[in-house]
């Protein structure tokens, strides 16, 4: 389990606009793209998912008018099916710095 117990943080500076991070970030048919552990293959829709017991969290911080802190969170500290414990996290710190490459360059 990592150090922080059960959550996983990653950060990087973008050389893109927080709104236009935001834009691709909200926008459910970027997802896969971002995808690193190979479990996304599309999307149903825009609906919100609640109580699946782990989160993903983007959070965005302008630097400059066009460079963006981004932040992810990978956070199962709710999940509550013990059983399935050791089968998380679902992406490590590696994937998750990965997956903010991919945003990087889908933005450059």
């Amino acid at each position: 389990m990592p150090e922080e117990g059960r959550r996983i943080t990653v950060s990087r500076v973008i050389d893109a606009p927080a709104a236009r991070v935001f834009a691709f970030l909200a926008d459910p048919a970027n997802h896969p793209a971002l995808d690193t552990s190979g479990t996304l293959h599309g999307y149903a829709g825009t609906a919100v998912i609640t109580g699946a017991g782990h989160t993903y969290v983007w959070r965005l911080r302008p630097l400059s008018a066009n460079r963006t802190e981004v932040t992810q969170i990978h956070d199962w500290s709710r999940f509550t099916h013990v059983e399935m414990l050791p089968h998380l996290p679902v992406v490590n710190r590696d994937q998750l710095r990965a997956s903010l490459d991919l945003l990087a360059d889908a933005l450059t």
